[in-house]
């Protein structure tokens, strides 16, 4: 999906119910081919296949999300449409459905996506080119670049978050987002944190989420209360 074409295309329900669509069914072919490299010992390929898979799984939760948002507020538009081109965002987006009905993993499991987020940093993925090692001088090939166990683990996962992302994007009605809501979605990075004033927004909303309330204006409510605890 390319920034350049995709910035100019209006958002519509059509539009973003196609590529929730399209997004997860990617990921499900994926993840077939995925262990049949895994059998095979391509162990580099499946945890690739595996990557690019929890991504599309991310961006049919993106797209999922959207469905409930005013995306004919252009600051809105623009937000979603910035995020579909986020790698990180993607990754993030993709463990949420995961992480709401398993938060006991949520160590396990962003240590695998941070690994991610940092490897996606390589433009040259070793899974896919040779190359040589800037500290030994040596060849590196891609089956070098994984081990069969941590690649399984890599597989694993995926399937797991597809599991939880399908049950979500495709048999649950997206929720409907409150203006205060979009407002938040909205902001750029930089006025989030200043709103958030060191506040961790995700265990704010986790710990509502336990307590049987998923509303993200009552987690906006907490952070405050929060900030202003701190403050006296």
């Amino acid at each position: 999906m390319s920034s350049a074409s995709f910035s100019s295309v209006p958002l519509s329900s059509r539009l973003l119910r196609t590529i929730r669509d399209v997004a997860i069914d990617n990921a499900r072919q994926l993840l077939h081919e995925a262990p049949l490299l895994l059998r095979h010992h391509h162990h580099a390929r499946a945890a690739l296949l595996a990557r690019v898979a929890i991504e599309e799984v991310g961006r049919a939760v993106q797209a999922f999300d959207a469905l409930g948002r005013n995306v004919t507020d252009e600051a809105v538009a623009m937000r979603v449409k910035l995020n579909f081109e986020d790698y990180a965002k993607r990754l993030n987006a993709a463990v949420f459905p995961l992480l709401l009905e398993e938060p006991q993993r949520r160590d396990e499991v962003m240590a695998q996506i941070d690994d991610l987020v940092e490897a996606g940093q390589n433009p040259r993925d070793p899974a896919l080119y040779t190359g040589v090692d800037s500290l030994t001088g040596r060849v590196t090939t891609p089956n070098g670049s994984i081990g069969p166990a941590a690649a399984s683990r890599r597989v694993a996962l995926a399937k797991d978050i597809f599991a939880r992302g399908e049950m979500l994007v495709l048999f649950t009605p997206p929720k409907l987002r409150t203006r205060a809501e979009d407002r938040a979605f909205a902001l750029r990075p930089g006025e989030l944190i200043a709103a958030r004033q060191g506040v961790e927004a995700w265990e704010v909303y986790i710990e509502n989420i336990r307590a049987g309330d998923a509303r993200f204006d009552s987690a906006l409510d907490e952070m405050r209360r929060r900030t202003t605890d701190g403050e006296r």
